[in-house]
């Protein structure tokens, strides 16, 4: 007698498996772009990094782009989540909502020197794949929004009538990106 495949989506422990398994793919394929570089990750090297299987991996992810994909969207959100919730804390005071982005920023990258490798590998592939490039650009992604409204809340309090906003968050953004390079580069001596 031949079963019927289940369509209702998964519950309880299932649902919990589910994202165990997705989120250990995730990890290893962060991993793998840490050793190996985006032209390095296979699904072979994953499923030996995850201990998840192949099939599992298609499962989740259909294809190995979309899973590239994936990661990318995931550090991408957890980053934009982590600025915008510190700038949040200082409703009112744009100077100590800028201090703790800044903070948050840093302190970010320096959690995961893998995460920190995978988002400079998705940084150089946007060049050629634009389907990265909003997500892991700082001008392009909801990011860029967080400094360009605490500058514009600074000069405005302070009555810096001539200052300019997105040039000052431009610069600031640049001035970051150069510390998570030389994270990248140098994690024994950040």
């Amino acid at each position: 007698m031949k079963q019927q495949k289940n369509s209702k989506p998964a519950t309880g422990a299932r649902q919990v498996n589910k994202e165990k398994s997705r989120r250990q793919i995730i990890e290893a394929t962060v991993s793998c772009i840490a050793n190996h570089g985006l032209s390095g990750v296979t699904v072979t090297r994953i499923c030996v990094l995850s201990g998840v299987s192949r099939g599992m991996i298609n499962a989740h992810f259909i294809s190995k782009d979309n899973l590239l994909l994936e990661v990318l969207r995931s550090i991408s959100t957890d980053y934009i989540e982590a600025v915008e919730a510190a700038a949040s804390q200082f409703p009112n005071d744009p100077a100590r909502a800028f201090v703790a982005e800044i903070e948050t920023e840093i302190n970010f990258w320096k959690r995961s020197y893998e995460e920190s490798c995978a988002w400079f590998a998705f940084r150089a592939e946007s060049l050629s794949n634009p389907e990265y490039l909003p997500l892991c650009s700082p001008r392009e992604s909801d990011l860029y929004a967080v400094p360009v409204r605490l500058c514009t809340e600074l000069a405005e309090q302070g009555g810096y009538s001539k200052a300019q906003p997105e040039l000052i968050a431009r610069g600031l953004t640049a001035m970051l990106e150069g510390f998570w390079f030389d994270h990248v580069c140098n994690p024994n001596t950040f």
